[in-house]
């Protein structure tokens, strides 16, 4: 069951009722979306497996009462076809055409109202061509806005379904801004005044600077269906209302997947291994006269192969600051002397800035570039 880590598994509801047929048809097209999906390197025979342990209890029941040749048992077309075959009889066309004329809204959104009736009218035995025109007059008869109902009704015999839809959208989106507008209006005449608690946090902004804090009050957050008092800290500061951790930890808006364990004994040899190395600790490993004067190993000298996709870079002059530029010339010509450096008076692909730094035994400084130092000694 690793393909399907992070997906949601299907489940069949063979509860008796007139959109058993409806919630089969939505069971089989969740199965054959993961079929299809993260388990399509399956064979045909782990598909069947898969589909009969999603059904559940009831559908292994079905299952057992099959009499299924060898090859049927590994069609999952047979499959899908001898459940639709149990459930079709239910559908029963006079029960949900009764259901379809008591069909109201009842305060509920206008795109879930008219995906009910949808379902049972395909589940009516109606022929296609007439689905517009019933859809029309389910929404006419069954919705809450008189003002819709009335709009509808003046336009007689040229009102069509998606007409008659779009004028019960338009109704619905200006009865929400109007109770928005009706509760924003109600916020601000309320005389009621919070009093405001002690902190006991200390705020401080991506910059780290203290934000001021006037007090703490609860307020009530709604997340999932749920309702949870949250203190929040008030700060006289223009932003948005924000969540800490902890309290997006509790909302469940946020999960932190991390967990190390350690034993004393990793800890200690892990904080050996990885002590860095102080200076002399890399010199000794090398002959002292290594570190002094200037000079060259031998040993095979080593080619640098630049990367052929590299692009030319040219840094610009950096300047110098004044306290720096007499030991920076006097250290750059003792390094022209000594070969260390050439001088080029022609213009070159490469050009690398450096840093002047003042050595802390005082000698005087060397120049830094930007990818390695460079001491001399």
């Amino acid at each position: 069951m690793s393909d399907l880590v992070g997906f949601e598994v299907p489940k069949m509801d063979w509860t008796p009722g007139p959109d058993l047929l409806t919630r089969f048809k939505r069971f089989r097209q969740k199965c054959e979306l993961l079929l299809d999906g993260p388990l399509k390197a399956r064979d045909g025979t782990q598909k069947c497996k898969y589909a009969l342990l999603w059904s559940g209890d009831y559908g292994i029941d079905l299952f057992n009462t099959w009499s299924l040749t060898e090859d049927q048992q590994k069609d999952l077309k047979e499959y899908w076809k001898r459940f639709e075959d149990h459930v079709k009889p239910q559908a029963n066309h006079i029960l949900n055409r009764y259901y379809l004329r008591g069909l109201k809204q009842n305060n509920r959104p206008l795109a879930t109202f008219l995906t009910e009736a949808r379902l049972l009218i395909q589940s009516s035995g109606y022929p296609p061509d007439l689905h517009d025109e019933l859809m029309r007059d389910t929404l006419v008869f069954g919705t809450d806005s008189e003002e819709v109902r009335r709009k509808c009704i003046a336009r007689g015999n040229e009102l069509t379904f998606a007409r008659a839809k779009e004028i019960a959208r338009t109704d619905e989106a200006t009865q929400m801004q109007l109770k928005a507008m009706n509760d924003y209006d109600r916020l601000n005449r309320s005389s009621q005044q919070i009093p405001l608690g002690p902190t006991h946090h200390r705020i401080t902004a991506y910059g780290g600077h203290a934000i001021k804090t006037l007090g703490t009050c609860p307020l009530y957050v709604h997340q999932n269906g749920s309702i949870k008092e949250v203190v929040f800290n008030v700060t006289d500061v223009p932003g948005p209302t924000m969540l800490g951790c902890k309290t997006c930890e509790e909302l469940e808006l946020v999960k932190f997947n991390c967990s190390l364990e350690t034993s004393k004994e990793d800890k200690e040899t892990r904080l050996k291994e990885h002590r860095p190395c102080k200076p002399h600790q890399r010199t000794s490993r090398y002959p002292s006269h290594c570190f002094e004067g200037l000079g060259t190993f031998n040993m095979k000298p080593y080619h640098i192969t630049l990367d052929s996709n590299a692009e030319p870079v040219i840094h610009a002059p950096r300047t110098v600051p004044v306290h720096l530029r007499d030991m920076f010339r006097k250290e750059i010509n003792t390094m022209v002397e000594l070969g260390v450096l050439i001088p080029v008076s022609e213009p070159t692909d490469w050009v690398n800035s450096i840093v002047p730094l003042k050595q802390p035994t005082a000698k005087e400084k060397s120049p830094k570039s930007e990818s390695a130092s460079i001491h001399v000694t």
